[in-house]
């Protein structure tokens, strides 16, 4: 029926490990709704306190045998039993803390027991008086018809399936659950803010919900919403008839403004309902999974349960914000529980937040696209043309560096060709030095299909050297730097040597090898003055 988790057990010879807090799940949210998060759920923030925290495990009702047939006293009977044990293995009084249904079998199983080995009650939004607050503000009479009508014709013959359970939790808040989904969309480029909230959110997308047996999810509706045996009259654990004035023991029952599950006029109905017991109320402004999950119950919830546990163990001052609980007057809360400006206001609130961050969501997206646009429109035009042109070129088409050289002169003149020694060279300088070696070359013989070796530094020169080359159809073979000697004995062997004619650059011999038809000296060319070589390296003036 049940298994008992116990996170944090002391070491053989070690002292105890401080109070023990029992934590009673509902029935349609799995165990591990306490330990959500490693640092962020109860488990860890009362274990930091200095608490010893169990957790009873009914576990997933489809998954187990006999599981959808378990009614309602099953599973008081079963925290009444997991109290046994802890408190044989511990051998302290109990503080029993319940979440919503959960804290209703923490009730239920106190009575049982008459408070025996029971510290105190915690509960979380677990409603008491059915008849003066229903979920979403439905009207007690209408409420109690339609519970019956489920109770006799639907869950005596059906069940509830897990994903059945998630939808409806979600449905009774869709503008919370719409804003979280975009919340999550919009980070998904944000690693690091996700993860911290990630268990968090699969936990309620999928894994934390089980399924409830239908004789269970029954029983529940005929005692405590048809007849609401939980303030009237008593109700029954297996043939036996219990009332919850049978509690003693100190309550401490927290209640959420904004909560529509367990509303604040149903969840105080248990100062009418165990007259005997010390009740106590913390309220906090938050809704029914916000009390036990998320970050209110992280800053506020759970330090004030540690606090409490605390001074009820006599080791701590009572907490501040746990006041005893009194009877409100009538006037003060509409039928529906939670007042109804409180409800329209926090509705606003969020459906303006959500409003606003979409707003903000969308203006990013679209300043964000029309920058995209624009830097594509921008690319596209300097690169689309480029794109088509390569697209024409086939392996039968001809290319010339010094065409292109030409092409850019005539399109961007002033615009940036190469940077060399600090010094920036033009496209039109560029193409106009090329024009120059040119003629040279023409007046010394090199003609169209003219091997041409060349020997340079890398440098502007060369490379003026090689466009003009391309320009006049001529073939340039770069040489190798070699040392003089090689060069002269190459210039011996090479049997292109007697149809070749020598010509000397200053201080640097070119001699011919077999793979080049001639070498050009560049220096003993006919240049306009402008544009020879000695005057193409201009030299920077020092400081």
């Amino acid at each position: 029926m049940y298994r008992l988790r116990r996170y944090f057990a002391p070491g053989a010879g070690t002292e105890d490990a401080g109070p023990v807090v029992l934590m009673v799940h509902p029935m349609m949210m799995a165990a591990d709704m306490w330990d959500v998060t490693q640092d962020g759920g109860a488990v860890g923030i009362l274990h930091r306190a200095g608490i010893d925290p169990w957790v009873i495990d009914f576990g997933s009702p489809d998954r187990m045998a006999g599981g959808m047939e378990r009614t309602l006293s099953d599973h008081v009977v079963a925290v009444s039993d997991a109290i046994e044990t802890v408190h044989r293995i511990t051998g302290r009084q109990i503080h029993l803390a319940g979440y919503s249904q959960g804290g209703m079998f923490c009730y239920q199983t106190a009575a049982l027991r008459k408070s025996r080995t029971i510290a105190s009650i915690i509960t979380f939004g677990s409603p008491v008086d059915a008849n003066a607050a229903m979920p979403m503000g439905m009207p007690a009479g209408l409420s109690a018809d339609i519970a019956e009508f489920m109770a006799d014709h639907v869950f005596s013959r059906f069940s509830i399936p897990a994903w059945s359970a998630r939808i409806g939790f979600q449905m009774l808040d869709p503008v919370k659950t719409i804003k979280g989904r975009l919340d999550f969309l919009r980070q998904l480029h944000d690693r690091d803010a996700l993860l911290p909230r990630e268990q968090q959110r699969k936990f309620l997308a999928n894994e934390g919900w089980i399924a409830w047996s239908g004789p269970a999810i029954a029983e529940l509706l005929r005692q405590f919403v048809v007849h609401n045996r939980m303030t009237t009259g008593g109700f029954t654990v297996n043939d036996r008839v219990v009332t919850l004035s049978d509690i003693t023991c100190p309550v401490l029952a927290v209640v959420g403004e904004v909560d529509d599950i367990g509303q604040p006029a149903s969840v105080r109905g248990i100062l009418r309902a165990a007259p005997k017991a010390d009740v106590y109320e913390y309220l906090i402004r938050a809704g029914h999974f916000g009390l036990v999950v998320g970050s209110t119950a992280v800053a506020q919830t759970w330090p004030t349960v540690s606090q409490w546990v605390q001074w009820r163990e006599g080791e701590a001052a009572k907490p501040p914000s746990v006041d005893l609980m009194y009877e409100h007057e009538a006037g003060q809360l509409d039928r529906g529980g939670v007042p109804l400006a409180s409800r329209v206001a926090h509705g606003l609130s969020t459906t303006t937040e959500v409003a606003i961050t979409a707003a903000r969501t969308a203006g990013a997206a679209a300043a964000a696209a029309n920058k995209s646009v624009k830097s594509i429109a921008v690319e596209a035009v300097r690169t689309l043309p480029r794109l088509t042109r390569l697209g024409q070129i086939h392996d039968h088409t001809r290319i010339s560096m010094g065409r292109l050289m030409t092409e850019q002169a005539r399109r961007t003149p002033h615009g940036e060709c190469f940077l060399f020694d600090g010094r920036v060279h033009t496209y039109e300088a560029v193409d106009r030095r090329i024009n120059n070696v040119v003629k040279g070359l023409i007046e010394v013989g090199v003609r169209q299909g003219v091997r041409v070796g060349i020997l340079m530094e890398t440098r502007p020169s060369a490379l003026v050297a090689i466009a003009a080359l391309s320009r006049l159809g001529a073939v340039a073979v770069l040489l190798p730097r070699t040392p003089t000697s090689r060069w002269q004995s190459s210039w011996g062997r090479s049997p292109n040597c007697s149809r070749t004619r020598r010509t000397f650059l200053p201080r640097r011999i070119f001699r011919y090898t077999c793979w080049c038809s001639a070498v050009v000296s560049l220096a003993i060319c006919r240049f306009p003055t402008t544009a020879r070589p000695s005057t193409w390296k201009r030299s920077i003036p020092t400081r």
